[in-house]
């Protein structure tokens, strides 16, 4: 209960109950949430003055404070129609004005069938009610005591006919196993959770996501920082992805491949004819060579090497020439290994 009470003080904001259609419900919400909607029945309450009594504005108080303060907050109050920022003020009545306007619209709109309005009883003095031009002055104005009814209330009788139902039969066919189709991939970085990166596994998932994003050594830090701020990576995991990304691109059998005169394309998809998608983590382009990177965090495998040289026949069928394959095992004494 405890976890559900925190839960609840953290994203009771957020969190909304959905009414499916067609379930009969009364469904409450604000006027503004109802733009664009329609219901059969709606019910305004009475509580039309809606948020604060008061608004705050911004003035120009430069000759007010001889210079000293150009720009003041100040609250809206009566006071202010008689005093040095009575344009501002009689502007800002205007626009609160329109805004009730535009919302009494909305919400007066809709209806399909009925609508219902709630008004407070009048006040004894009556004067300023009448001027604020509430609602309730309105029902005042015309002398509206009690109840205002407009239109004939009535039942809506429609005959709903079902459409005939075409009748075809299906041959029996082989019971699929769900599970056999579908798969659920955990592989995106927006699904890591930070405080499931203490393993080597999951560190080396996150070496492995900065070592694909970055184009030369200078962009290390910037990547890491962004990762932290978004929630992928701890504080402690940032500045140690910092510390092994910038070794291993200061080995001297690295530099060479994040020199800039390369064009450098990072987990770029290539789509082939028969609808297959392919990643290599980094491929450099010049005009006398292509090199294909990859980079694995665990031990040599034979499927790495067919899964490069795989990308390097995609890439002669779409013309480049002179390819270079190379895979960086980043946990191995022999750090390149060509392909």
């Amino acid at each position: 209960m405890s976890n559900f009470i925190q839960w609840w003080d953290e994203n009771k904001q957020k969190e909304t109950i959905v009414v499916p259609e067609g379930v009969n419900a009364i469904q409450v919400m604000t006027i503004h949430k109802s733009k664009g909607l329609a219901f059969n029945v709606v019910m305004i309450p009475f509580n039309w003055e809606g948020g604060k009594n008061y608004s705050e504005i911004w003035v120009d108080a430069s000759i007010q404070t001889n210079n000293l303060l150009h720009n003041a907050l100040i609250k809206t109050s009566r006071k202010l129609e008689n005093s040095d920022f009575s344009k501002e003020y009689k502007k800002e009545q205007e626009l609160r004005l329109l805004d009730n306007l535009n919302k009494l619209y909305v919400a007066t709109t809709r209806s399909k069938e009925r609508l219902y309005i709630y008004s407070k009883e009048y006040p004894k003095i009556t004067d300023s009610f009448l001027r604020s031009g509430k609602l309730n002055s309105f029902l005042y104005h015309y002398n509206i005591s009690n109840t205002l009814e407009i239109g004939d209330s009535f039942e809506k009788h429609s005959m709903k006919h079902k459409p005939s139902l075409e009748v075809f039969s299906c041959s029996p066919r082989e019971k699929i196993d769900w599970r056999n189709l579908v798969s659920l991939n955990k592989s995106s970085e927006k699904s890591w959770s930070i405080d499931s990166q203490n393993s080597v596994k999951d560190f080396g998932k996150l070496f492995h996501l900065v070592l694909s994003k970055v184009r030369y050594r200078e962009d290390i830090d910037q990547i890491c920082l962004d990762l932290y701020l978004k929630g992928i990576c701890s504080k402690d995991n940032r500045f140690k992805l910092i510390s092994a990304s910038k070794k291993l691109l200061s080995d001297s059998r690295m530099q060479v491949f994040f020199d800039d005169k390369w064009e450098v394309k990072n987990e770029r998809e290539i789509l082939t004819p028969n609808g297959e998608i392919y990643i290599p983590d980094r491929l450099l382009v010049s005009d006398e060579k292509t090199i294909i990177l990859d980079y694995k965090t665990g031990t040599p495998r034979k499927q790495y090497v067919n899964q490069i040289i795989q990308y390097s026949n995609i890439l002669q069928l779409m013309g480049y020439s002179n390819i270079e394959k190379y895979l960086i095992y980043t946990n191995t004494v022999k750090l390149v290994h060509k392909v």
